[in-house]
């Protein structure tokens, strides 16, 4: 623009020369982008001789501009001799290396090779990363942060208890508007959680100083202390952890969760780096797969972070159990010593929990129901507190371990149970029948259960020409309509012929005619038991509550009734209508102070076709039409198991929903947190379990309940550790053996077990014909094989004493999809059985420390690695560690030559041999340091280094 306003200037004036002021020109030589010579020539004209003639200070600034051009001429020849000069130096470079390249050309050609061919899925690859893609972890009962089972309440630290002055701001508090309650002069206090290693360090400390000395940390942490001495920031953590002096020697290791802080270990301060490392890998488990959902949390000071629901227990392949201080229980924390922080609950299980009126709850094993149940009675127990109502709870399930569980649960943590009744329903229903008739006595040698259902003494005198119903079908018909439903029990009466036939078809499964044939069967066993004098479950249930309801308003006049003002079941499904019936009656008819929690795909009792809509029909039949309960709520996160046991539990629920298509309630797949061992396949007589058991004490064996007294007196001693299926519903344990659960089955069934496992229609996992002749009894074996199979946390054995179909057609099953792995005789040593997929991941665990020991050791580790994995029956890490070990006798070989340097030939061949015996392993970070320490040739050692680290980014079939 300044160009063409100049020449404009020029022939608007007339004249040849054009006067401009000195500063004018200053300007433009100051303007980078400006080039002064064309100015100078649109004013005079490139051969003007006035460009040299003219004053002083314009003949300096034509020089000036000339320089400047000149120089700028020369940037760009110079960038041109530059590539020039480079390239002939990288020449002569080479020239003068050409030597090394010979010594060189072994790893040259081993380089060319790989990346012409496919590499390994570990190559480049650490130890400890592949162990972080197992996404398990080996056995491990600790955390290897103590140096006893005492923890810290030795001796040697009583004498060391002593307070730590903190610094004069450690009372200062960085409050931010949230945190300032209705009083500006209180602060709020921060949620403190704890782990279950925080709880277990807390509840082993007898020595009331540290127990004062940890109250007050904590206390001082939930006010939001941020002293140097409360808030020390850990750099070795790659997830924020912080340490809190407790005393001289032990700290506090915790990290902020949202608004929340988490104390993670209480430890001595030379294992706080094992603490940090146990964080991370933590974190990292869950992180690694995204197996989690993500919360936005603001932090009190923070920025906004992004926290997963749930962390992995560190040593462990289940999730890490977090508990929860409220603030006004601080306190208990110092005074009551076997005190046991809640459980938090998550976002949906709160909901659940908190929500008003009767709750129907809905999950598959593992997802946390029993929990929902314990927090609702809590709950309850504190609305009430102050409350002059008559307040009664009862809790109510099939068996009596499982309410023990629940009385222990919250006597553990801390609860008043004076107020709660805890009973099977059995036992509850003997009561209300000593209640209504003190006189009246059940004589047990006129019971009539389903084994005496199907034996002599009933099933042949009743079946007559409907032989082709299942015997399970008719005692479920009796059970749960004909005698057991709503309606029989209000009308004190079973249901007639005409009534049973006019259910719904989503109700009874059975087709009109085959329901003609259940009820005359029925005729003819009601018949039966008149004249006998015998009694059922159903009669039973059925005669309480018409008793109990004839004295209903003398009991309500007494304010006898009602017994109970809440009432919560576990295992709901197990239930019968009968006996929801008589507990709706006890309650007042009070249907809004319920809690219901089930699955029904593990109702396993006989006899039970269990829906949750019939609770919501029972609900609105008592409310006269003015009630509808909502829907159950459902939970789908599996809190117990990893997916390795989930994956085989998820099978079994798809054949079961492909065979019987109303059996179960349809939910989306359990997924476990991580990823976690396989089952284990195993044939083994009794001697050798029984040895199994003694060497873990962690172990229970699950069996059929009709075989459990004959399976423990094989066992003998060992037989204390037997339970049966049923009796184990809602427990959980850490390792679980399924013992002859196939030996158990008809022989007769075998075939069709063979066809929903192995047949083309198990592979389309769809509705099929060939499933229609299937037996009924196996909804129930399915059911029954899935709740024993989620009873197991980390590890799950299926071990047999003697050959079946069945069991052979589920061994070929579980291995077809990878789901299991079959055990060898000799993978079962000292330690019990073994798994290969524990033998793999302790071989890597064993492989991750050769790379911190040195000759010998490390060759010995290898060995022992390489043995783990050959029990695993994995050649591919086996292959590695294989080279791993040729990789260190190479390097012992080249010893002796790299530290006599007279040969740099012979020292350059050798060192390209144990490059080259590295990169076999896929040891690429060992080959790259190797090069950094020993190549002579700084260029050279670059340019390997490079292409070594591009191996694996170039691998087409690794990305």
């Amino acid at each position: 623009l300044m160009v063409e306003a100049v020449g404009t200037m020029r022939k608007a004036s007339g004249e040849k020369q054009l006067m401009i002021p000195e500063a004018f020109f200053n300007w433009l030589l100051e303007e980078k982008e400006v080039d002064l010579l064309e100015i100078l020539h649109c004013i005079r004209g490139p051969s003007d001789p006035a460009l040299r003639d003219g004053p002083k200070w314009f003949t300096n600034l034509c020089d000036r501009a000339q320089d400047l051009k000149r120089r700028k001429l020369e940037t760009k020849f110079a960038l041109e001799i530059q590539r020039y000069v480079r390239g002939n130096l990288s020449r002569r470079k080479i020239r003068k290396i050409h030597p090394d390249f010979g010594a060189w050309s072994e790893l040259m050609l081993k380089i060319k090779s790989m990346k012409k061919n496919s590499l390994p899925g570990y190559f480049g690859k650490t130890w400890a990363e592949l162990k972080l893609e197992c996404n398990y972890v080996a056995q491990s009962n600790e955390y290897e942060i103590y140096e006893d089972e005492a923890l810290a309440a030795n001796a040697d630290f009583d004498d060391s208890v002593q307070d730590i002055e903190l610094e004069k701001n450690d009372h200062i508090v960085t409050y931010t508007e949230d945190m300032i309650g209705e009083s500006s002069t209180e602060a709020k206090v921060l949620p403190i959680l704890l782990t279950s290693e925080a709880v277990k360090w807390l509840r082993m400390q007898k020595d009331q100083k540290y127990r004062e000395l940890f109250h007050k940390r904590i206390d001082q942490l939930a006010k939001g202390g941020q002293s140097y001495c409360l808030s020390k920031k850990l750099k070795g953590s790659n997830h924020g952890a912080f340490e809190t002096k407790l005393d001289k020697g032990q700290r506090i290791i915790w990290t902020q969760r949202g608004t929340e802080r988490m104390i993670w270990f209480i430890c001595k301060h030379d294992k706080i780096s094992r603490c940090c490392e146990l964080i991370d890998l933590s974190y990292d488990r869950v992180l690694r797969d995204g197996a989690h959902e993500e919360f936005e949390f603001t932090a009190d000071g923070l920025q906004d972070v992004r926290e997963p629901e749930m962390l992995a227990n560190p040593i462990a392949n289940v999730p890490l159990k977090i508990h929860s201080v409220d603030v006004d229980d601080l306190e208990r924390l110092l005074v009551d010593v076997n005190w046991t922080p809640p459980l938090k609950l998550t976002p949906n299980e709160e909901s659940i929990v908190s929500r008003e009126g009767t709750v129907l709850l809905l999950g598959r094993s593992g997802t946390g129901k029993t929990l929902c149940v314990c927090n609702r009675m809590a709950r309850d127990r504190l609305c009430r507190k102050s409350s002059s109502e008559n307040f009664r709870q009862l809790f109510v399930s099939r068996t009596s371990r499982l309410c023990e569980y629940v009385e222990a649960l919250q006597k553990r943590a801390g609860e008043d149970l004076t107020t709660v009744a805890m009973r099977r329903i059995d036992d509850f229903i003997d009561e209300m029948s000593k209640l209504v008739e003190p006189e009246k006595t059940w004589q047990d040698r006129y019971f009539v259960c389903y084994e005496k259902f199907c034996s002599d003494d009933v099933l042949p005198k009743i079946v007559g020409v409907e032989k082709e119903l299942d015997a399970l079908q008719v005692w479920t018909q009796i059970r749960s309509f004909i005698k057991g439903s709503y309606e029989a029990i209000t009308l004190n009466r079973p249901l007639t012929k005409e009534e049973y036939l006019g259910l719904s078809k989503d109700r009874c499964r059975l087709d009109a005619e085959q329901r003609c044939r259940a009820y005359t069967i029925f005729q003819r066993y009601q018949g039966l038991l008149d004249n006998n004098g015998w009694w059922d479950e159903v009669g039973k249930a059925r005669y309480v509550y018409v008793a109990l309801q004839k004295k209903f308003n003398d009991l309500m006049e007494e304010r006898i009734m009602p017994l109970y003002t809440h009432i919560y079941v576990d295992e709901i499904q197990d239930i019968t209508q009968a006996e929801i019936a008589l507990l709706f009656l006890v309650s007042g008819n009070n249907y809004r102070t319920m809690f219901f929690a089930g699955d029904t795909a593990q109702t396993v009792s006989q006899g039970i076709d269990f829906r949750f809509e019939e609770i919501r029909s029972i609900v609105y039949t008592i409310s006269n039409g003015k009630y509808r309960l909502e829907r159950p709520e459902k939970l789908t996160r599996n809190f117990r198991s990893h997916n390795g046991i989930l994956s085989v539990s998820n099978l079994v629920l798809n054949r079961l929903h492909a065979a019987f298509p109303a059996a179960a309630s349809k939910l989306p797949p359990d997924k476990g947190l991580v990823l976690g061992p396989r089952p284990g396949l195993i044939m083994m007589e009794y001697s050798e379990i029984s040895t199994i058991i003694h060497e873990n004490s962690r172990i229970r064996i699950l069996v059929r309940d009709e075989l459990k007294d004959s399976i423990k007196a094989q066992l003998g001693h060992a037989g204390n550790a037997c339970l049966g299926i049923r009796d184990a519903k809602g427990l959980e344990f850490r390792d679980v053996i399924i013992l002859d659960f196939f030996l158990g089955i008809d022989k007769l069934h075998n075939k069709a077990w063979k066809d929903i496992l192995l047949g083309d229609s198990a592979k389309k996992a769809k509705i099929s014909t060939s499933f229609l002749d299937l037996p009924v009894s196996m909804e129930l074996e399915l059911k029954l094989l899935y709740t024993a199979i989620t009873r197991s946390c980390d590890r799950l054995f299926f071990i047999e004493t003697q050959k079946s179909q069945a069991f052979d057609a589920w061994r070929r099953c579980l291995k077809k999809d990878e789901l299991a792995i079959e055990i060898k005789s000799d993978m079962i040593g000292d330690r019990g059985v073994m798994t290969a997929d524990d033998w793999l991941i302790e071989g890597i665990e064993i492989a991750s420390q050769v790379s911190d020991s040195e000759g010998s050791e490390a060759k010995k580790l290898l060995l022992q690695a390489i043995d783990h994995f050959q029990k695993a029956q994995n050649k591919i890490y086996e292959q590695r560690c294989h080279a791993n070990l040729r990789a260190l006798e190479v390097l012992d070989d080249a010893a002796p030559s790299i530290s006599a340097t007279a040969n740099e030939r012979e020292f350059n061949r050798k060192g390209s041999k144990v490059v080259s015996a590295y990169l076999d392993a896929g040891l690429v970070n060992d080959a790259t340091r190797y090069l950094r320490n020993n190549c002579s040739n700084p260029g050279l050692e670059k340019f390997l280094r490079r292409e070594i680290l591009n191996l694996g980014e170039a691998d087409p079939a690794r990305n």
